[in-house]
């Protein structure tokens, strides 16, 4: 029994340390936003002295942050409902129709993985440039599908493993065509794994600077991400509003999540079934 309880105590106290590691430094971001002056003071102040909430005015007031996150909100939105969409369709295809075509098809988008943004950039910006693209959030929009897709493919195809092809049967014995089948009745069984791809999606063409910087010169359209960078100037960071920022820029992908989190759960358990 003793040794019982003492296992269970090191267990627990390896959870809280693991915890307490992960979550300090978004509480340390968080309290250095809003107590201004103790960034440099040594030793710091655990807990914050002086609540204040000019640094998030300020930034509001002087630079187009809005705007950004509006920039931002579009290109994740717009990655998140074709990456869904196309890996749905595709998913469905590999998973019901297995051929040597459709297997080397899905084994030539897993490959695409393995290349580097910084090998894919120059040649997506020639790409671009050839259409007239580029400084156009549409291009981010591309741009991060390509990287989403692959990934997003093939967890939709573990999903729908996991349903049995009988229901397609049943549906075709009804009367129902492939559509029919895909909407009316596989949609609704893997409506969890739907949401774990949008949630890959989401965070993925959220947290995106690589892409954001290269394609896009405009002030106007940056996306947060980029925005962030330009509080580091040549002499000086501005860390308490670049602090305020983050803390801003980091609360949306958090809501999403907590949002779907319980569909998410379901979804990756979901995909873990194979028939």
């Amino acid at each position: 029994m003793r040794k019982h309880i003492l296992r269970s105590v090191l267990l627990y106290m390896t959870i809280a340390i693991v915890i307490m590691i992960i979550v300090f430094p978004y509480y340390w971001m968080i309290k250095e936003s809003i107590d201004r002056g103790s960034i440099f003071k040594f030793p710091p102040d655990l807990w914050p002295r002086k609540i204040s909430l000019e640094s998030y005015k300020s930034i509001i007031d002087e630079r187009p942050l809005l705007q950004w996150f509006g920039n931002t909100l579009v290109v994740a939105l717009l990655t998140t409902a074709i990456t869904l969409a196309a890996a749905l369709l595709s998913g469905y295809s590999l998973s019901r129709f297995r051929n040597r075509t459709n297997r080397a098809i899905g084994f030539i988008f897993l490959s695409t993985q393995m290349l580097p943004a910084t090998l894919l950039v120059i040649p997506m910006f020639v790409i671009f440039r050839s259409l007239n693209m580029v400084d156009n959030l549409f291009s981010l929009v591309l741009a991060n599908t390509a990287f989403a897709l692959p990934m997003g493919l093939w967890m939709m195809k573990g999903f729908i493993d996991g349903i049995p092809r009988e229901i397609d049967e049943a549906g075709r014995i009804d009367g129902c065509n492939r559509m029919q089948i895909l909407v009316k009745l596989i949609i609704p069984l893997v409506a969890p794994g739907m949401v774990a791809v949008a949630v890959f999606a989401f965070i993925l063409a959220w947290g995106d600077f690589f892409f954001a910087r290269n394609l896009i010169s405009s002030q106007s359209k940056w996306l947060v991400s980029v925005g962030l960078s330009s509080f580091v100037g040549e002499y000086s960071i501005q860390w308490d509003q670049m602090l305020s920022a983050s803390v801003m820029f980091s609360l949306p992908p958090v809501l999403f999540y907590l949002f779907f989190e319980k569909y998410l759960v379901r979804g990756l358990t979901m995909g873990a079934v194979k028939e």
